[in-house]
This record gives C-alpha cells, sequence and structure tokens, in this order.
C-alpha cells in the first residue's frame, strides 16, 4: 500500500500538477476534440496525439535527491480516439495510469480511468488534471510547471 501511495503522489504531483484541477461538468462531452473545434476565444485546438516525456527539471532532481532516490522516468502516449496510457518509473517500481484527455484550444485535461489496472482508489488519483500545449505544439506544461516534451521518436 505504501508504495501504491508513493506512485499515487508522484503521478498526482509530479506528473499532472497539483494545482487547481478542471471541474469534470466543464469538460467536453467526447475526448479528443483536437481536430476542428474551437474555444470561446475561436482558438484552432492543436494535436495532443503523440509521445510526451516529462523533462527532469533541476527541482525534481533535488526533490529526488532529498529522498535518497533517482529521479523519474515518465511518458505519456496520446491516442487519436481520445485515450492516453502514462507509464513510469520510480524507485519504488513501475507504474502506469490510462484514461482520456480532452482538447480545448491549446488547453488539455487529463481524466485517469485506470491506475495500475483498477479504477482510481485516491481522490488524487480521480482528480481531472490540465495543463496547456506551447503555440509551436512541441511542449505541454501542467498546472505544477512541469514540462512535457513531444518525443521526436
Amino acid at each position: 500500500m505504501k508504495g501504491r501511495l508513493l506512485i499515487a503522489l508522484v503521478a498526482g504531483l509530479a506528473v499532472l500538477g497539483c494545482s487547481q484541477q478542471a471541474p469534470t461538468d466543464s469538460l467536453p462531452s467526447h475526448p479528443a476534440s483536437d481536430t476542428n473545434t474551437t474555444s470561446s476565444s475561436q482558438e484552432q485546438s492543436v494535436s495532443f496525439v503523440g509521445t510526451w516525456k516529462l523533462q527532469i527539471t533541476d527541482d525534481l532532481k533535488e526533490a529526488a535527491a532529498k529522498l535518497n532516490q533517482p529521479p523519474p522516468e515518465i511518458a505519456l502516449e496520446a491516442h487519436d480516439d481520445g485515450t492516453f496510457d502514462l507509464w513510469g518509473r520510480t524507485a519504488n517500481g513501475e507504474f502506469e495510469v490510462s484514461g482520456e484527455y480532452f482538447v480545448q484550444g491549446r488547453r488539455v485535461t487529463l481524466r485517469a480511468k485506470e491506475v495500475d489496472g483498477r479504477p482510481p482508489l485516491l481522490q488524487s488519483e480521480d482528480d481531472p488534471r490540465s495543463g496547456t500545449v506551447s503555440e509551436d505544439g512541441q511542449t505541454f506544461t501542467d498546472e505544477s510547471g512541469s514540462i512535457w516534451k513531444r518525443s521526436q521518436e
């Protein structure tokens, strides 16, 4: 259980942000609204489809060092059907999160449906998480300030 709580903490804080979550009722009714849709400002929605890798910042390295652990390795694969798979490795093992995402303009909201093959158990696992894709579509910054880079692989 301790390992699952740490994984939830890493996934909730370092991975998908820890500030305000998007209210569930504000999400579009269909995931992956990332083609030919507009937000209230009539901004064209960006494509979120592809592989995104968490950039290990100095702050994340420092936090891991204080815990006497290596920094996490985390990647997210966004599929064109509005689903995503996120996988990562921490000192306590590997974890997987799957769910759906919604795109409005450059804002992307992710909602977990499974954490390690089970429905989310903790509120922090269940809450939607949001972030913004850069204008060039190459970086995604989540609400905690973590930066994800689009993989060119």
